[in-house]
């Protein structure tokens, strides 16, 4: 069974003016609008799904997790006119070389060169442009963002 992502209290999807960008169609290479994106993202066998929303004020725009374990997630969030460029997609588990791997900056303590992912990620990215990562890490049971590229 899926996550229920139950639209949290002052958070909406977002409109077709909103997501908007000049004549730039890149959100129509996506089934989904690069707005939703499901499976299993914690490793419990169950599927989850993230979905960017809209603050009912249309100030802000954020990321949310929904796990099937109940649990909601807000992730990044930033001014609402940015949603026009930003979306998510499902990484699949394999090996990626991040940001800092590629030598686009020195490595943090906690910043892999190689990412391992076990589980899918959820890709975040700004079109034609940054991307990272939102992935499960079963030693903190939380989400991490890792950048893969800037």
């Amino acid at each position: 069974m899926a996550a229920q992502s139950k639209i949290p209290k002052g958070w909406r999807a977002p409109t077709s003016s909103e997501l908007t960008y000049q004549a730039d169609p890149w959100r129509d290479t996506s089934p989904t609008k690069y707005l939703v994106v499901r499976a299993d993202f914690d490793g419990d066998k169950k599927v989850d799904e993230a979905k960017l929303l809209v603050q009912t004020d249309g100030k802000k725009f954020a990321l949310f997790v929904f796990l099937a374990s109940g649990s909601t997630i807000r992730l990044d969030h930033d001014e609402v006119a940015l949603l026009q460029v930003m979306g998510i997609d499902l990484l699949p588990p394999d090996a990626y070389r991040t940001a800092c791997g590629k030598g686009y900056w020195k490595c943090e303590k906690d910043e892999p060169e190689t990412l391992q992912l076990r589980v899918p990620g959820i890709m975040y990215f700004k079109s034609e442009s940054a991307a990272s990562v939102f992935f499960w890490s079963p030693s903190e049971k939380k989400l991490r963002q890792v950048w893969l590229s800037d």
